[in-house]
């Protein structure tokens, strides 16, 4: 049984692909996967829509130097094709979808970005701010850097707008 925020997520995510021109053979998804954890997470969206023959999965794991093995355990939870920073970078992609406020090619801010929340805020802190609704969510401090983010509720919500005015829609 999916929880209320896996079919939030669906409902939206597929009327958001359905608006994508679907006259390519196929659609790139990216899932950029920095942690095993997040890898968790973004499992649950790719198993929704990968049965989809429109969509095509592609997985940008952590650099090896960054995360002893768990490129492994990614690769086992979602076993969709690996690509590297460098085809990151340079492929088109039409939908980007992250966890977390992760480190991305620069290139891919181009792209639609979705960003997966990896738990109800928590109030778990960085530098002494907030992070999920922080600094890291931001570009040159005052541009959202997701397309799209989803909150858990309504509170959650209205929480971030809170502590970040510019994320308003």
């Amino acid at each position: 049984m999916k929880s209320n925020l896996l079919q939030i997520i669906e409902l939206v995510l597929r009327r958001f692909l359905r608006g994508i021109n679907f006259f390519q053979s196929h659609q790139r998804v990216l899932l950029v996967c920095n942690t095993p954890l997040m890898a968790d997470y973004l499992a649950d969206i790719f198993e929704i829509f990968k049965n989809d023959p429109h969509l095509a999965f592609y997985v940008l794991p952590p650099l090896p130097e960054e995360s002893q093995g768990a490129c492994d355990y990614i690769r086992r939870k979602l076993p969709v094709s690996v690509v590297g920073w460098m085809w990151a970078g340079v492929l088109p992609w039409n939908l980007i979808i992250v966890s977390d406020h992760c480190r991305l090619p620069w290139i891919c801010r181009f792209f639609p970005i979705i960003f997966i929340s990896h738990g109800i805020e928590t109030g778990k802190l960085v530098d002494g701010e907030p992070y999920t609704y922080g600094k890291w969510s931001l570009i040159d401090k005052c541009r959202p850097r997701y397309s799209t983010m989803f909150a858990a509720s309504e509170t959650e919500r209205m929480r971030g707008l809170k502590q970040n005015p510019f994320l308003r829609d």
